[in-house]
């Protein structure tokens, strides 16, 4: 087992060798090797332009040779680094990002330091830089998932862990820059993801995690593999709570909130300077975009602290009710089509107070429904017109194709589907909400027969 040092809150291994502090006029072979491909130049429709800056531009006319150039430099320099006693040799090293591990050393790593070099105009201080990187072990790491369709103008703490931050609050980083409005987003990134994610965001949330392996040899062994698994856990834990969150929030607003881009930042000055450099993010599979596009509503978050609360005191067969019921009423409000929106409210509103009965579910939804929410038989009189129109729409749709058109009676007043379906959304939001606030369904078979 090699020594280790602590580092800024990381451990960094000192089996990989930290150079020690020579004149910049003394260069060794990797740093006049990457001094040579600073100061080339690549060849584009406009004229020579220095290879570091190429690599950056967002002109597929420059990004496109500094590439090819960048490989043709790699495969010179890759077996200079590779004889460099300073470096692991012929070791693999991988970094953790978002949702994988990606190849860091040699893969990666002449670009990086190439990049680190135009940062900091030294070859030395990047070849230091990202020896520190490879030493660096375990530490702590921001998860950051971007929020659609909502407007936050300050910070919220939503959990012990977890904060809502305004765009504008989120530290400097690659990752922010690309969902900046009017910023460079570089040649790395695609020009071909859906606006959902590219729309500059209204918000988003941000949770902390302490890594065991950050950055580590890819040769691990069973220990390691289970060291490693246990980090994959918590980071695949928290973007489950990001989802929930982002579903709950929903409640609260009159537009689906949808969770959009996830990324990885690590509180190392070091592994952050990679991180930008790397510039990785990850969408979210998004089943359905709103049609109509992104709404920045600022929603009333005075009650999500405690409506968050109230889903983690759920025991775990309640949190599978409710999470049907938030997924599908979240998917009701991006619909454009009105028999898919009733399609989901039924759903959404059945996952709740259906029970486990195969019978007379439209009549037990509707009553039910209408008993939790209303206080006299007035209310209780609107919303069961309403969820029993919604039923009706949901069943022309299913079994034969028809979208909802026909006006309905709710309160004995005429009121068109679309009118309906929107009222029905409210009456989702505050059954969701109710179950949530009681801690569970009812037992039906006791409630069904109360006074």
């Amino acid at each position: 087992m090699s020594d280790s040092t602590k580092a800024q809150g990381y451990t960094r291994d000192t089996s990989i060798q930290m150079p020690e502090r020579r004149s910049e006029t003394i260069l060794d072979e990797l740093g006049i090797a990457l001094n040579d491909a600073m100061a080339s130049s690549v060849q584009t429709p406009y004229g020579p332009v220095p290879l570091a800056s190429a690599l950056e531009s967002t002109d597929i006319e420059i990004s496109r040779p500094a590439s090819i150039q960048l490989n043709t430099i790699m495969k010179k320099i890759e077996p200079i680094l590779r004889r460099d006693n300073r470096f692991p040799g012929d070791d693999n090293y991988v970094i953790r990002s978002a949702i994988t591990r990606s190849g860091i050393y040699p893969n990666k790593s002449i670009e990086a330091m190439l990049y680190r070099a135009k940062k900091s105009g030294s070859t030395p201080d990047a070849i230091a830089w990202f020896l520190r990187v490879l030493a660096t072990k375990n530490g702590n790491v921001n998860l950051v998932e971007t929020l659609w369709g909502l407007s936050i103008q300050e910070p919220l703490q939503l959990t012990e862990n977890i904060q809502l931050l305004p765009l504008s609050k989120l530290p400097e980083s690659a990752q922010k820059k690309f969902f900046v409005p009017g910023a460079s987003r570089g040649f790395k990134c695609s020009w071909t993801i859906p606006k959902v994610i590219s729309d500059s965001p209204g918000g988003a949330l941000v949770g902390q995690l302490e890594l065991k392996y950050c950055v580590h040899k890819n040769a691990p062994g069973q220990q390691q593999w289970d060291e490693l698994a246990k980090d994959q856990n918590l980071i695949s834990g928290l973007m489950e709570e990001f989802h929930d969150i982002a579903m709950l929030i929903t409640l609260v607003g009159s537009n689906p909130v949808i969770g959009t881009a996830i990324w990885m930042e690590y509180e190392d000055a070091d592994l952050k300077c990679y991180g930008d450099f790397l510039s990785s993010w990850v969408a979210r599979s998004i089943e359905t975009i709103p049609r109509a596009g992104q709404v920045y509503q600022r929603v009333d978050l005075s009650e999500i602290q405690n409506i968050i609360l109230d889903f983690q005191r759920l025991n775990t067969q309640a949190k599978l009710k409710v999470r049907v019921a938030l997924e599908r009423f979240n998917l009701a409000l991006r619909r454009s089509s009105l028999g898919d929106r009733a399609i989901d409210l039924s759903i959404a509103l059945e996952s709740l107070v259906g029970g486990n009965e195969s019978s007379e579910v439209t009549h037990k939804v509707t009553t039910r429904t209408a008993r939790l929410l209303g206080s006299n038989l007035t209310q209780r009189s609107r919303i069961r017109d309403i969820v029993k129109a919604t039923y009706t729409y949901r069943s022309a749709m299913v079994h034969n194709g028809q979208q909802p058109t026909k006006a309905k009676k709710i309160l004995e007043e005429k009121t068109e589907a679309k009118e309906i379906l929107k009222q029905a959304c409210v009456v989702c939001a505050d059954l969701i909400k109710t179950i949530l606030r009681l801690g569970d369904t009812p037992e039906w078979q006791n409630f069904d027969i109360a006074p």
